[in-house]
């Protein structure tokens, strides 16, 4: 009985947050992918047409849109976004799908899609209680996005990630309530050795290439041990959840900080070349990471943009191992701004720029929109590349980062 109260306390938390979806949302999302199916099919036959394949053939070609992901799992947050896989016949080219049926050309890996697919199945054809699994993982996703650990770009995990974990747990206790499974997730995987795989099945000898990441872990592993320590509070006074969903505050979290950002001359270049950028942002931790003097290097998965929408900043907090006394950090920074120019290749255009500038708590405020503060603040050029720090540790850039980096030959 007390299980039960707990996960009716869990679910008012929940729909006071108005993280679930109303049946008029729910009811929209549907109809978007049946229409993104009609369009894909009538896409199709307009495609064969043009490429004179016969009646017969056309007639038969069908086509299929069918959901992955969070919403396909039912757990997608309001305003998220719906993940498709469009599938058609052989015969049609991914250029032809790229140039005539989106406007812009965007980064896919058709088997990693498809997997992505094919896990999303599995892992709904496998938890005991679907219902149960649904809300144990609106709750968990719900807290990785408050503690900022929630994205597949910045190398923490993603929807489906997350999905795994918890229908392993569900597995584990197939009986037990959804504030029970929540309790039990943060016990099991605060104490995993993640040397270890997370297994729902016995596996297929199959190479997948899925990706592996280290350089997050150490973030994750500490936002679980806390998740953790507040159930077991939790266990031993009266049940609230709000202090398991209190949000990061990173720029109190962290007293040093890379600021990078991204400027361009036009307002459609700079939203291609922000995302490019931010999509490697996970690569400078990773080159961070393999640094001695530093213990951890955390990526802030919110990006700051320009009124003028010229540019975007993003913050990496740092911090530093006690017995470090002096830091650079030139070499680290320039040579990733020197890959994503060089990995840039074709896309890169006259006036896109990359720039990098280290703060600590109390000029990061130069680097942020004025909105961000609070408070008035000098503009960014102002924010001094080379710092010495009056605290155990003498941060800095030896000379402009930027400033040696070659940009791409086009």
């Amino acid at each position: 009985e007390e299980d039960l109260k707990r996960t009716r306390m869990l679910m008012e938390d929940l729909k006071s947050l108005d993280i679930f979806q109303s049946h008029l949302e729910v009811e929209h999302r549907e109809r978007v992918v049946r229409n993104m199916e009609s369009l894909f099919k009538q896409w199709l036959t307009e495609t064969c047409l043009a490429m004179n394949v016969p009646e017969y053939v056309t007639e038969k070609v069908g086509g299929r849109v069918v959901p992955f992901g969070s919403y396909a799992l039912g757990v997608n947050a309001k305003g998220a976004d719906i993940d498709l896989l469009c599938v058609g016949p052989g015969f049609v080219q991914r250029s032809d799908f790229f140039s005539s049926f989106v406007e812009k050309l965007k980064t896919h890996n058709a088997i990693q899609i498809i997997q992505g697919y094919r896990v999303t199945q599995e892992i709904a054809s496998l938890v005991p209680n679907i219902f149960t699994f649904r809300i144990v993982l609106a709750t968990i996703k719900h807290w990785a996005k408050s503690r900022n650990i929630y994205s597949n770009k910045m190398g923490f995990l993603g929807g489906v990630a997350w999905g795994i974990l918890v229908a392993r747990v569900c597995q584990l206790y197939p009986y037990a309530t959804a504030a029970i499974l929540v309790d039990k997730f943060f016990k099991i995987f605060s104490m995993w050795q993640w040397n270890f795989p997370i297994l729902l099945k016995n596996p297929e000898e199959h190479n997948l290439k899925f990706p592996v990441w280290n350089p997050t872990v150490n973030i994750i592993v500490e936002e679980l041990k806390r998740g953790h320590t507040i159930m077991e509070e939790m266990s031993d006074s009266k049940p609230t959840w709000k202090k398991l969903f209190e949000p990061a505050i990173f720029l109190q979290d962290y007293k040093h900080f890379i600021v990078l950002r991204s400027n361009a001359t036009t307002q459609t270049q700079h939203q291609v070349w922000a995302g490019f950028v931010e999509s490697k942002i996970r690569h400078l931790v990773g080159i961070l990471d393999k640094n001695s003097a530093i213990s951890v290097a955390c990526p802030n998965l919110e990006s700051f943009s320009g009124k003028d929408g010229l540019n975007t900043t993003w913050l990496v907090g740092v911090k530093f191992n006690s017995t470090v006394k002096n830091v650079n950090l030139s070499h680290d920074v320039a040579s990733f701004i020197q890959n994503v120019y060089t990995q840039a290749g074709k896309l890169w255009a006259e006036g896109m720029e990359l720039s990098a500038a280290y703060a600590n708590q109390d000029t990061v405020k130069f680097a942020l929109p004025a909105e961000e503060i609070h408070e008035p603040v000098q503009p960014y050029h102002k924010l001094p590349t080379h710092l010495h720090v009056n605290t155990v540790s003498q941060v800095k850039f030896a000379s402009s980062p930027r400033a040696a980096v070659k940009r791409p030959c086009v």
